[in-house]
């Protein structure tokens, strides 16, 4: 009977065994299946701006162009290769391999000749063309610098954008918590019966809302931060790049901003400008050497030739007579090929040419002309955000936080209506949120300006 005993609790602290063991390897199972959580990923706006330059693909594609630039100086300045040219005259079809001319063979003698012909660009029309080719890497290199800055206006912008979105996710979080504790205030006071009462229902509709709207915000939010991601040459897109750089940590600009001091600066330093002035200078350059090629290369033609030995003359008197055979004898070759350009072969390559000299001319007056508009746009902008930003840090936003802590104490002693102080409340965070947007704008407008001028002079 005990033994039997025994043998039951045995299987019993078994069968516990085998199911706690199961139990944990299946926990661990679950765990390991479980998504791993990304990390944030914290980035500071200096450090965002030289990430993205270093590693953004679409630069590192477009900087090829200036070795594709190089590559098209050397094949504009290849010059023509000599030729050699060897032959054989005079040969006899009935004898063609016959050595010499004979009374029976009138074919000879046989002649063998060896040419060197060199092409001399009179017009130096590669050289032309190299300088032309020159200039237009020099266009290419100043249109890469330019893309360059409009990368890095474009990656300013996305963290801005990022910084600020950051920032209303936080004030809609804490606005999400007020509403929260409101709900539970006015449930404290009206009890818990099932018909909730008009106040309640009111502020779960607000919270609600309230809900909704920081989802909306989450979601741009992960969405600039995959754009910011692809910016900074990233592999792999990313929802979790956090800007460490907050909107308050981003410079500000007070003071006036000299107008024509601004687009006399932009002359000197807007990249785009100097591109075409590059263009404007190739478009010359190809003129010119689409007129050097009215005249092909001249050829000088440099050689020798060898005379075969005359075979037997039954005629022949004189100091040979008794040795009718005249040996063989080599005699030099010298000559000149002169193209005549009856037909002009480039008369297309002028106009072309001359067309793209118009062209340049025209946009570079053009983009002088906008220059000075961008410019005074961008003044303006800066100037009408650091006036906002001066109001808001001087008085709107203690104003906003002295009334909505008054309306707290007296909504919290019954004084205050709910809708008043969710009136106050909507007006104190869509105050807040009016700063953020302004701290934005300033940012943007200043990145604006600095782009206009193609320089960081704010």
């Amino acid at each position: 009977m005990g033994l039997s005993a025994d043998r039951g609790h045995g299987s019993l602290i078994f069968m516990l065994l085998t199911l706690l063991i199961l139990f944990s390897v299946s926990e661990v199972v679950r765990a390991d299946n479980l998504p791993v959580k990304p990390s944030v990923i914290s980035i500071s706006y200096p450090e965002a701006v030289k990430v993205g330059l270093e590693k953004n693909l679409d630069l590192v594609a477009q900087k090829l162009s200036i070795s594709l630039g190089e590559a098209s100086e050397l094949l504009a300045e290849t010059l023509a290769n000599p030729t050699l040219q060897l032959d054989t005259q005079l040969m006899s079809f009935s004898l063609p391999f016959a050595p010499s001319w004979s009374q029976s063979n009138t074919g000879g003698p046989s002649q063998q000749d060896i040419y060197l012909n060199i092409p001399i660009d009179l017009t130096m029309k590669r050289a032309k063309a190299g300088r032309a080719a020159r200039s237009g890497t020099q266009m290419i290199e100043a249109q890469f610098q330019n893309q360059v800055m409009l990368k890095k206006v474009e990656i300013q912008n996305s963290y801005v954008s990022l910084a600020l979105l950051q920032s209303l996710v936080s004030l809609y979080q804490d606005r999400q918590e007020v509403y929260d504790q409101l709900q539970k205030l006015i449930s404290n006071r009206t009890g818990s019966s099932q018909l909730l009462p008009q106040l309640l229902e009111r502020a779960r509709m607000a919270a609600a809302q309230m809900r909704f709207e920081l989802e909306n915000k989450k979601s741009d939010l992960a969405q600039e931060s995959i754009r910011l991601s692809a910016l900074l040459g990233s592999q792999e897109s990313s929802e979790n790049i956090r800007a460490s750089t907050p909107l308050q940590g981003f410079k500000k600009h007070f003071d006036p901003v000299d107008l024509p001091k601004m687009v006399d600066l932009a002359y000197q330093s807007r990249l785009d400008l100097k591109a075409l002035a590059f263009q404007q200078v190739q478009a010359v350059q190809e003129g010119e050497a689409a007129r050097a090629r009215v005249l092909d290369d001249v050829t000088v033609i440099a050689g020798a030739s060898y005379q075969n030995k005359l075979g037997a003359n039954l005629n022949l008197s004189g100091p040979n007579a008794n040795n009718p055979e005249v040996p063989g004898a080599w005699s030099w070759i010298a000559g000149v090929v002169v193209p005549i350009p009856v037909f002009s072969q480039n008369k297309g390559g002028i106009m072309r040419a001359h067309f793209l000299q118009d062209q340049a001319d025209a946009q570079k007056r053009a983009l002088e002309m906008q220059i000075r508009s961008e410019i005074e746009i961008a003044i303006k902008s800066v100037h009408l955000t650091s006036k906002h930003l001066s109001e808001f840090e001087k008085s709107a936003l203690v104003s906003a936080r002295k009334v909505r802590d008054g309306v707290q104490r007296l909504f919290g002693t019954g004084n205050v209506s709910l809708l008043e102080y969710l009136d106050s409340m909507n007006a104190y965070y869509g105050m807040v949120t009016s700063y953020f947007q302004t701290l934005s704008d300033h940012q943007r407008s200043i990145i604006r300006l600095n782009q206009t001028i193609s320089t960081d002079v704010l």
